[in-house]
């Protein structure tokens, strides 16, 4: 195609210059090419290096890690019988019984000792191992361990399994620590760093979970996920997936609501996530619990969970919240967003009704070139109900909203030039007596 443009030049001077460079541009092309392809060989050879050494080094730190936790585990047991044998030998106290042989002769009289018989301790063990022990765990971290097919076993399992049950007794009774966590990938609703307490929420096994607990389970624990927003409580994964007999029993053992927290950066409460996912009972059971002393906590965006009841569109839970916790309708995140703002993101009809007519919230709400009306969201989301509610209510788009503001603003006249106006007698009562101009 170029070498048919270039006969058409009249000039043969000016036509044989220009099939040269497009000859050099081509070599260079050609050269460039192969050397991006070499480089680019080069760099997957390196990667691949890269890749081998790595695994290398992660089945390295693997097996340092089963091996640390291994030895961890003999110590514990090690300190674990230290202890009961202190306790039995403190059980152990002589007795002696003095048995007079003759009443007669004095000098006779042989004490027999008689010892009494070891009593074993009722404190020594409480199930699988020492009540010392399990008070210990209750405030320990996570560390992995536990084979791939025990932890597939519970991934795979739902709700009450007498087969997990079992494997987690014998797991526990070999020693193995009830704050274990997940080392292998995800599997189902059980990801990576999940603590086998974890586990059992996500697949709400109360049996298995009372033994876990009832083991010295950590009920404040930590994930060790490798996401920041994977990292959570057992009270905050109960309450995100609304298992409110779990969160009970996680109440019970010592879990502390009020520092349950999770999602990573945004440092989201209990409270928090059972409304963002519509667990109205949840909810319920965390304000009597806590005695509503989570009902204004917001999150590091500044959301309180009427925020995140509204963006869910559970009518019930917003009214609860608004009415019975006395929970502002009318408090701004950091963006300036109201929770009207976020119920007409989410196309949230019946809750944006709600807010409007019941709660008197101002349908126009917005904040001037950061924040739009809630019917500029509801239009961005496309949601034609909602855009129709708003548009018979009268309301405005931010656009309309600035305009009518510009236009009230020209329309005052400043305090300052009145008052000039007025003590030169262009502004005020003779000026309007003689007539003006």
């Amino acid at each position: 195609m170029v070498y048919e443009l270039l006969y058409q030049i009249e000039a043969v001077e000016l036509r044989r210059s220009m099939k040269s460079e497009i000859k050099r541009l081509l070599t260079d092309h050609d050269r460039l090419v192969t050397m991006l392809q070499q480089r680019s060989q080069m760099l997957e050879n390196e990667n691949d290096e890269l890749k081998v050494v790595s695994n290398e080094h992660q089945r390295r730190y693997e097996k340092a890690v089963r091996e640390m936790q291994f030895f961890r585990r003999k110590y514990d047991r090690v300190v674990e019988i230290h202890k009961q044998q202190q306790q039995q030998q403190q059980m152990i106290r002589p007795r002696s019984l003095s048995i007079d042989g003759n009443n007669n002769n004095n000098n006779n009289n042989a004490p027999h000792s008689v010892p009494m018989t070891p009593v074993r301790s009722s404190t020594a063990t409480n199930g699988y191992t020492g009540a010392s022990l399990i008070q210990q765990r209750r405030v320990d971290p996570l560390i992995f361990g536990g084979s791939d097919g025990l932890w597939e076993t519970i991934a795979k399992s739902k709700g009450s399994d007498v087969t997990v049950e079992k494997i987690i007794s014998n797991f526990l009774r070999r020693g193995g620590s009830p704050n274990t966590a997940k080392q292998s990938p995800s599997a189902n609703a059980v990801k990576y760093g999940y603590g086998m307490i974890h586990a059992l929420i996500v697949t709400k096994a109360p049996g298995s979970l009372d033994l876990l607990l009832q083991q010295g389970a950590n009920p404040n624990v930590m994930t060790l996920s490798q996401f920041e927003d994977d990292k959570v409580t057992p009270c905050y994964l109960a309450a995100s997936v609304g298992w409110l007999t779990g969160l009970q029993k996680l109440v019970q053992a010592g879990g502390d609501l009020m520092a349950a927290r999770g999602a990573g950066v945004k440092n989201k409460t209990v409270l928090h996530v059972a409304a963002e996912h519509c667990h109205a009972a949840v909810v319920e059971y965390i304000v009597n619990v806590t005695q509503g002393g989570l009902n204004l906590e917001e999150d590091s965006n500044g959301a309180t969970v009427l925020h995140y009841a509204c963006a869910s569109g559970h009518t019930d839970l917003v009214s609860f919240l608004a009415r019975s916790c006395q929970i502002p309708v009318n408090q701004p995140d950091h963006r300036g967003e109201l929770p009207l703002h976020w119920a007409a993101r989410h196309g949230r009809l019946e809750v944006v009704t709600l807010l409007v007519e019941r709660c008197g919230c101002d349908f126009n709400a917005y904040v001037p070139r950061k924040v739009g009306t809630p019917l500029d969201l509801a239009k961005a989301s496309s949601h034609r109900r909602l855009v129709d509610y708003l548009k018979g209510l009268g309301a405005s788009t931010a656009k309309k909203m600035d305009k009518r503001r510009e236009e009230e603003l020209a329309k005052e006249v400043p305090t300052h030039f009145e008052s000039t106006l007025t003590r030169n007698g262009f502004f005020g009562e003779e000026s309007s007596t003689t007539g003006g101009f």
